[in-house]
């Protein structure tokens, strides 16, 4: 099958490496995409999903070379979030981008019983919290990097290993065939590029989804933030291997580390400030001027389908919500992973089937939706001394799943791997919920009191504590010394 991408950027390149990977033998794939056309690339940053992608747990071999892809992306490690002012009283809380030991049971002791002793310390309780607690510099793990210099690296590996194709051009039209399907593509120089199954990747513009009459489904009300400053500013030598997430009186400010440059940004409701008044705001923050790329205009939501006809969208194109929580290109992993394995088959005939394209829809709309709601989650602070947290905390952008999750809590209950029902690739589970809850304090030290005494756990939770304790910083010690002889 002939399949044509629109767009290189991050999400065109990865859904080029990865069709190549899986099932070069099957398919040709060409990357259309226009030097013309510029990339912000104000740092971004991964999950796990990310990882498993380049280290090849999905594909039989594997062409990334770690060492060089940390070379050419400028990337960084990153051990969680640090986030910071989220409930407007100045505190902070760290989420561990790992899970406790003792994650995926019931009940979670490790990090009941870190939460009963020590809430400010929770981020102890997970491996990745602990190396940020004792400074370890790890150089393996969960990255964040200069996003353009990612598309870039994978250009280059699908060039020189895989199967695919590169058109640098601009694209005038899109023509349909008659059953409503794209056709081709024409460049503004009049070569016609023609397809069986084509990808758009074009970002925020969604030209072939809008060429198909797939509306945006807006998030808007639930996540009112809609524009963005981003900026960089210089590294500091003994940057924390984190990403920053510090909220202010109209959105939040992200910060990213990668080798040579700290990659940040204004997340703002521009109903309430302009751009000019999100700049000094940062400005009144950090100290001294900023120098922002542009400002960025955006509707939080995605896409009321995701795949339509012989069409699927990732990326930008399909969804986004919102830097927080470094969505962006784990669900464009978990829609291409998900589409490679399951969905695409050898020919258009056989993909391009409609009871599977609802299928697919219906799956990943809920990880959209359920992703929404996690971000949703970290607003509820309590925060009243603006306009914007006034209107969040008065309940007006919450969402059922939220109350119901918030509900829940009140009544001294803890989410557990059963709360969220299913699970899927990509899926958001009752761990990185529970990091969120705990430092908004809405799981406290008497909610892992009480779920420890049903289980009468109290015993065992702290040997496992203990134990874990005793291991890794055994194992960080050691990790220590041999920084030190380096």
């Amino acid at each position: 099958m002939n399949i044509v991408i629109l767009g290189g950027g991050t999400a065109g390149w990865l859904a080029a490496y990865g069709i190549a990977k899986a099932l070069s033998h099957k398919h040709k794939i060409t990357v259309v995409e226009s030097s013309q056309l510029g990339i912000i690339g104000a740092g971004e940053g991964t999950t796990g999903l990310f990882s498993d992608f380049i280290n090849g747990a999905f594909f039989p071999t594997n062409d990334i070379d770690i060492d060089e892809f940390i070379q050419e992306t400028n990337a960084t490690i990153k051990l969680g979030i640090h986030h910071v002012d989220w409930k407007g009283d100045g505190t902070s809380y760290m989420a561990p981008i790992s899970l406790p030991l003792s994650g995926q049971r019931i009940p979670d002791n490790i990090f009941l019983h870190t939460l009963m002793i020590n809430k400010n310390k929770l981020h102890l309780s997970a491996p990745t919290g602990l190396m940020y607690e004792f400074g370890v510099r790890v150089n393996r793990g969960v990255y964040q990097f200069d996003a353009v210099k990612v598309g870039e690296y994978f250009k280059k590996i699908c060039t020189k290993h895989a199967k695919t194709s590169h058109i640098d051009a601009i694209i005038e039209s899109v023509n349909l065939a008659e059953d409503g399907s794209i056709k081709e593509l024409v460049t503004d120089t009049g070569q016609v590029i023609t397809g069986d199954f084509f990808i758009d990747c074009s970002g925020l513009k969604r030209v072939l989804m809008n060429k198909l009459d797939v509306a945006w489904h807006s998030y808007q009300k639930n996540l009112p933030v809609n524009a963005a400053l981003p900026f960089q500013l210089p590294l500091e030598e003994n940057y924390s291997q984190v990403t920053t997430a510090h909220a202010l009186k109209n959105g939040w400010m992200w910060r990213i580390p990668t080798q040579t440059r700290y990659g940040c940004g204004y997340v703002y409701d521009d109903t309430h400030i302009t751009s000019e008044q999100a700049q000094q705001e940062v400005e009144e923050l950090l100290g001294y001027n900023i120098d922002p790329i542009r400002n960025i205009k955006f509707t939080a939501g995605r896409g009321e389908m995701l795949w339509k006809k012989n069409c699927l969208s990732l990326g930008l194109a399909a969804a986004f919500a919102e830097p927080l929580e470094a969505t962006s290109i784990h669900t464009t992993i978990a829609q291409l992973i998900t589409f490679i394995f399951e969905y695409l088959q050898d020919t258009k005939e056989m993909t391009v089937i409609d009871s599977r394209i609802n299928e697919y829809n219906r799956n990943m709309i809920r990880m959209y939706d359920d992703i929404k709601d996690f971000l949703v989650l970290h607003y509820q602070g309590g925060r009243t001394d603006s306009e914007f947290w006034r209107k969040i905390t008065a309940k007006e952008t919450t969402t059922d799943r939220v109350e119901e999750i918030l509900n829940m809590c009140s009544h001294g209950l803890i989410p557990s791997i059963y709360t969220f029902n299913g699970s899927y690739l990509g899926m958001i589970g009752s761990g990185l919920h529970n990091w969120t809850l705990a430092g908004l304090d809405k799981i406290t030290a008497d909610h892992a009191r009480t779920q420890l005494h049903k289980f009468n756990s109290f015993a065992q939770a702290k040997l496992e504590t203990d134990q874990y304790l005793t291991d890794l910083s055994n194992q960080i010690q050691e990790s220590l010394k041999r920084q030190e002889n380096i």
